[in-house]
């Protein structure tokens, strides 16, 4: 959930998270976004226990997801909390998490 009324935001762009298209805002890191997506586990550890977001400042690496920023380019396991969204972007965020379908209109 975001709050909308009385905050002044760039045009929305485009990236796709688990298969769905989302509109999301610039400045906005892949972990606000996944969570405003209603996604509350972001990958698994090799115990197959899920994970989320822990500290948001980078330092637990609890919030790895899988990051492609272009067709051409091989994903990368990058800090959702870190990580800043960019037009296009292809986002994996654990096997078989769902989210809550796409944000709705935000004009």
């Amino acid at each position: 959930m975001r709050v909308e009324k009385g905050i002044n935001r760039p045009q929305p762009i485009s990236i796709t998270v688990n298969g769905v298209s989302q509109q999301v805002y610039p400045g906005e890191t892949l972990a606000t976004v996944l969570f405003s997506a209603g996604l509350q586990c972001f990958n698994q550890n090799r115990f197959e226990q899920r994970r989320a977001p822990l500290c948001n400042m980078g330092t637990c690496f609890e919030c790895l997801v899988s990051v492609k920023r272009s067709d051409n380019d091989r994903p990368q396991r990058l800090r959702a909390c870190m990580t800043d969204v960019e037009e296009g972007m292809v986002v994996e965020a654990g096997e078989g998490f769902s989210i809550t379908p796409p944000l709705g209109d935000r004009s």
